[in-house]
């Protein structure tokens, strides 16, 4: 009986739509500028938001990127904590998050550390590009999200062509 029932909730799981958990292949490009005698970075970050859902169409997902040093989390500001929303990304679609958040130096000195960049070197450079980031330091917080079945989309679509 308890086989019967472990199958049983296994297979409620496994058919429980569930939001992504990570970004695919995130990257950076960070631009420095100086105005009015202060420093100022801006954080231009590009990544994918894979559903690998069969059947199901995530909707309306909206949340949070967390950017994390080793004790779990950097302090709060607007380039640590960045929201993000995403309208549908269908089965097996990788939907293109773009963000950009800026700040002051001294918002942005935690999170140039945790990508070891120097921010004199950056100021100097203007520009750096084509960073990689680690996902041990990303925590994608997918605060809310509906889904929908491919067969319904697609059966409303064709309905709104008529």
């Amino acid at each position: 009986m308890r086989t019967l029932a472990a199958a049983a909730l296994f297979i409620l799981l496994l058919g429980c739509a569930q939001a992504p958990d990570r970004l695919e292949s995130p990257r950076m490009a960070v631009r420095s500028a100086i105005e009015n005698d202060k420093v100022y970075f801006t954080f231009f970050i590009v990544a994918g938001l894979r559903n690998n859902h069969s059947d199901r169409v995530i909707r309306e997902m909206a949340g949070t990127l967390y950017f994390r040093d080793e004790s779990g989390t950097l302090e709060k500001s607007p380039v640590t904590a960045i929201p993000f929303s995403v309208k549908d990304v269908f089965p097996f679609e990788t939907a293109i998050l773009k963000l950009e958040a800026w700040g002051g130096e001294e918002q942005c000195r935690p999170l140039l550390g945790l990508l070891k960049i120097d921010p004199d070197g950056l100021i100097k450079a203007g520009t750096a590009e084509d960073i990689f980031i680690d996902e041990k330091i990303l925590k994608l917080d997918v605060s809310t999200f509906k889904t929908e079945k491919i067969y319904s989309v697609l059966k409303g679509s064709s309905n709104a062509k008529d």
